[in-house]
C-alpha cells in the first residue's frame, strides 16, 4: 500500500508485528505519508524492490525477488492474486478523490499503482 501511496520514506522501522495468539500478526499501518506529491523530495524507494530503486523500474522479476527477500519461499499464485486485489482496491479509491486537497494524492497513485500492476499480470 505504502508504494501506491507514493510513501518512499517507507523504512523498516514503520512496520511492526503484534504477538497477541500463537503467530504473530501485522499491526495496523501507521507512519503513511504520500511524500510523492512533495516535489522536494526524492523519489527513491527507501528499500529496493527487487532491483528497483524507483517505482517505474519496477519488473516481475523485481516482485518475485522482492517476495523471497521477505521470507516467502515462493511467489505462489494465490499471493499473486492478494497483491493484484490489494492493487485494485486502492486503484478504485482513486475516481472519487476530488478538489484541491485530494486530487494530487489521487494522480500521485495512478501513477504508482501503473508499474507494479503491469508486473503482477505478467
Amino acid at each position: 500500500m505504502n508504494l501506491l501511496l507514493g510513501n518512499t520514506d517507507n523504512h523498516a522501522k514503520n512496520h511492526a508485528l503484534l504477538y497477541t495468539g500463537v503467530r504473530p500478526v501485522l499491526a495496523p499501518v501507521y507512519d503513511v505519508a504520500p511524500v510523492l506529491i512533495d516535489r522536494d523530495v526524492t523519489h527513491q524507494l527507501a528499500f529496493d524492490i527487487g532491483r528497483a530503486q524507483m517505482t517505474d523500474e519496477i519488473t516481475a522479476a523485481d516482485l518475485e525477488d522482492f517476495i523471497l527477500s521477505l521470507g516467502f519461499p515462493r511467489f505462489t499464485p494465490a499471493l499473486r492474486k492478494r497483491l493484484i486485489e490489494i492493487v485494485q482496491t486502492a486503484v478504485a479509491e482513486i475516481a472519487p478523490m476530488r478538489g484541491p486537497a485530494l486530487k494530487p494524492l489521487g494522480d500521485a497513485m495512478a501513477e504508482q499503482g501503473k508499474r507494479p500492476a503491469i508486473a503482477l499480470v505478467v
